[in-house]
C-alpha cells in the first residue's frame, strides 16, 4: 500500500524582535499571530496523518507476519511431501528393483522409472 505524503506545515513568518521600530515590530507580530491558526490546523493534520500511517504500517506488518507463517507452513508441507516422494521414488532402473534405495523392502505404491520401457511403474 503506497504511503501518502505527509501534510506540510507552512513556515511561520519572521518573528518581531525587540529593538525594531514600532511599525516593523507591530507588522511582524500581527503576521505571526495571524499565522498561528493555520499552523495549528496543519499540525493537527500532520498528527492525524502520522496516526493513520502508523496504523497502516502496523496492519501491513501483521499481514506480512501472517503471510510468513503461511509460507513456513507451506514449506513444511512441501518438505514432508518431498520427503515422502523421495522415499517411494526408487529412481531409474533397467530391471525392477528388489528393495528400496535405503535397503528396506519395497512397499505397495513405490515408484521406479523403467528405462527399457521408457515409463514410470508402480510396485504392487
Amino acid at each position: 500500500m503506497p504511503v501518502t505524503p505527509p501534510p506540510t506545515i507552512t513556515p511561520l513568518p519572521d518573528f518581531p524582535v525587540r529593538g525594531e521600530d514600532q511599525t516593523t515590530f507591530a507588522t511582524k507580530a500581527n503576521a505571526t499571530v495571524a499565522a498561528y491558526p493555520t499552523m495549528v490546523e496543519e499540525t493537527n493534520a500532520l498528527a492525524e496523518w502520522t496516526e493513520d500511517t502508523a496504523a497502516d504500517v502496523e496492519a501491513n506488518a501483521i499481514e506480512a507476519g501472517e503471510a510468513k507463517d503461511d509460507a513456513e507452513a507451506a514449506l513444511t508441507q512441501t518438505v514432508a511431501i518431498a520427503g515422502t516422494y523421495t522415499v517411494i521414488n526408487q529412481g531409474a532402473h533397467a530391471t525392477p528393483p528388489t528393495t528400496r534405495n535405503d535397503g528396506s523392502p519395497l512397499q505397495t505404491g513405490d515408484l521406479y522409472y523403467d528405462t527399457v520401457a521408457g515409463r514410470m511403474k508402480i510396485w504392487s
